[in-house]
C-alpha cells in the first residue's frame, strides 16, 4: 500500500466519526452530563482515532504505532507518567489526566482500529485542502482532550460581619473542630504543622487546607488572621461574650470545564495539576458559571454561610 494512497482513509466513515465524537464529547457532553461514562467515552474514541490517523500518515510502521499506543496509554493513565506532567507544566503547559486503570478497558479501540485499517475499502478522491483540514480537526481533538482545565482565581472583597454569642474561646473550640474533620478526611493527602498548626495538601503548591488555632498562642484582645487558598477571616473579640468573625474575601474559582464542577463539592480545592478535589472547610464556590463577578461573590458567601457560620453558630 502506497503512503499517498493511505491518506484517504482519513475519509473512513468510522474515523470520522470517532473524532466528531471526541470533540463533541469534550466541548459538549462533558460539561452536559460530566459522569464516567463521558469520560470512557473520551478514551474510546480517542483510542480508536490516534493510532488510525497516524498510521494513515506513517502506513509502514502501522503495527508499532498500535502496539505503542497500548503501552503509552497505559503508561499515561498511571502515576508513572507524574513527574513528565509535571515538567511539561512547569512551561506553562496545561495538560492533564485522572489516574483511573479501569480506563484500560479502552485499550479495545486500539485493536479494533488496527483491522479497521488493514481492511480494504473502497475510497473517493479528495482534494488536498480536505485531507489537510481533516488533520488538523483531528490533531485538535487530541490535543484539546490533553490539556487540562483552565483554572482562573478572582479574590473578591466581601468583608461581612458575623456576630456570636459566645466567648472567643468556644468560637475557637467548634472552629477547630471543623478543621479537625477535615484532617481525618486528608490525612493521607497532606502534611500537618504541629508548629504553625496548619495542614497542607501534599503537592507543591502547597495549598493551605485546614488551621487549628491555639488560642493560647494570643493575648486576650488579639485578632486571629486565617488565611487559606480560598478565603481570608479574622476572629476577635467585641466583649468577654460576643465573638466577631469577619470574611474579608473569598475565592471565585473559574473552571473551563462544567463537567469538574458537577464531580467535586462546592467547598473543594481543585487541583489543576492532578485533578482531584481536596475536602476542606472552606469557603469558596467553585462554578464554571461566568455570568457576572457579583453573582458568583454571592454564591460564594451564601456557600460560606451554610457550610461554616450555621455550623460554628449551633
Amino acid at each position: 500500500m502506497k503512503k499517498s494512497a493511505s491518506l484517504y482513509k482519513l475519509q473512513h466513515p468510522l474515523f470520522l466519526f470517532a473524532v466528531i465524537l471526541l470533540l463533541c464529547n469534550d466541548f459538549y457532553l462533558k460539561n452536559l452530563f460530566g459522569n464516567t461514562l463521558t469520560g470512557k467515552l473520551s478514551d474510546f474514541t480517542g483510542l480508536f482515532a490516534f493510532p488510525f490517523f497516524f498510521s494513515c500518515i506513517f502506513t509502514t510502521w502501522k503495527k508499532i504505532i498500535h502496539i505503542a499506543t497500548l503501552f503509552l496509554f497505559v503508561w499515561w493513565k498511571s502515576s508513572v507518567s507524574q513527574p513528565f506532567i509535571d515538567f511539561i507544566n512547569g512551561f506553562g503547559i496545561p495538560i492533564g489526566r485522572v489516574v483511573d486503570f479501569t480506563d484500560n478497558v479502552a485499550l479495545l479501540s486500539v485493536v479494533i482500529s488496527y483491522f479497521i485499517f488493514i481492511k480494504d475499502f473502497n475510497y473517493r478522491a479528495i482534494k488536498p485542502i480536505w485531507q489537510f483540514s481533516i488533520m488538523i480537526l483531528t490533531a485538535f481533538s487530541f490535543t484539546a482532550t490533553s490539556l487540562a482545565p483552565r483554572t482562573v482565581v478572582n479574590y473578591a472583597s466581601v468583608d461581612k460581619i458575623y456576630t456570636f454569642d459566645m466567648p472567643m474561646e468556644t468560637l475557637i473550640e467548634r472552629f477547630n473542630a471543623l478543621q479537625k474533620k477535615a484532617i481525618e478526611k486528608m490525612s493521607y493527602m497532606g502534611v500537618f504543622d504541629e508548629e504553625t498548626g496548619v495542614f497542607y495538601s501534599n503537592n507543591k503548591y502547597k495549598d493551605t487546607l485546614a488551621y487549628i488555632i491555639d488560642i493560647k498562642k494570643y493575648d486576650y484582645l488579639d485578632t486571629i488572621f486565617i488565611s487559606n487558598y480560598l478565603s481570608d477571616i479574622q476572629i476577635y473579640r467585641e466583649s468577654d461574650t460576643i465573638t466577631i468573625l469577619k470574611l474579608m474575601n473569598v475565592a471565585i474559582i473559574e473552571l473551563s470545564h462544567q463537567s469538574e464542577v458537577k464531580k467535586i463539592d462546592s467547598v473543594n480545592i481543585y487541583n489543576a495539576r492532578d485533578r482531584y478535589p481536596y475536602p476542606v472547610w472552606s469557603t469558596a464556590l467553585l462554578v464554571a458559571d461566568t455570568v457576572n463577578e457579583s453573582k458568583l461573590q454571592k454564591k460564594a458567601v451564601n456557600e460560606f454561610e451554610k457550610r461554616i457560620i450555621k455550623k460554628l453558630k449551633r
